[in-house]
């Protein structure tokens, strides 16, 4: 993608070192408008890409930023494993512990017990 923003910017410079007659001004204007636009869009998209995805996490499928993958909660900028009691199970939620006591087990000070 570097190679054309370089290629449309020495397209650029050269429409705007030629000094054509009134009737191009319109056009030469309007070309100027489009690249400028197209280099603030490269612009965004390249500071979005750059951004720092920590382990155990994937880049959301819209918008911008991160989600942590399942088994792991996000802790300021990075994702802790959930810890998950002997007897427990993950829940997939992103709220309360993360975890719930399986079938037959009680939820007794973050464990489970019988």
């Amino acid at each position: 993608m570097t190679r054309t923003v370089e290629q449309v910017y020495k397209f650029w410079l050269a429409m705007r070192k030629s000094r054509s007659s009134a009737g191009l001004l319109g056009v030469r204007f309007s070309l100027q408008l489009v690249f400028g636009a197209f280099l603030i869009f490269v612009a965004g998209q390249s500071l979005s890409a750059q951004s720092i995805i920590p382990e155990n996490a994937t880049a959301k499928s819209y918008g911008d930023g991160w989600t942590c993958l399942a088994g792991y909660r996000r802790q300021d900028d990075k994702c802790d494993a959930i810890q998950v009691p002997a007897n427990a199970y993950l829940t997939g939620k992103p709220y309360g512990t993360g975890w719930e006591c399986a079938r037959g087990f009680l939820y007794s000070e973050d464990e489970c017990s019988a």
